[in-house]
């Protein structure tokens, strides 16, 4: 229940946000990410594609597209 409290806290409500709001928000989740023991931000991960070809278009001649999933 506490982590339910938290992340309530972490993003305001629609009604509320404003662009200073969410960038706030946004260096509040990394640093909650980073007490977590979490990366916040993966910068070119090792398995990037491996990951990334989950949410692809495989087409016949064998390449990958992901525009249509954007």
């Amino acid at each position: 229940m506490r982590l339910e409290a938290e992340i309530s806290t972490l993003i305001p409500s629609i009604e509320e946000i404003t662009i200073e709001g969410f960038k706030e928000s946004f260096r509040r989740i990394l640093e909650l990410k980073r007490r977590c023991g979490i990366e916040p931000i993966l910068d070119n991960p090792p398995d990037l594609l491996e990951r990334a070809k989950l949410y692809a278009t495989r087409f016949r001649n064998g390449s990958l597209g992901w525009a249509s999933n954007i």
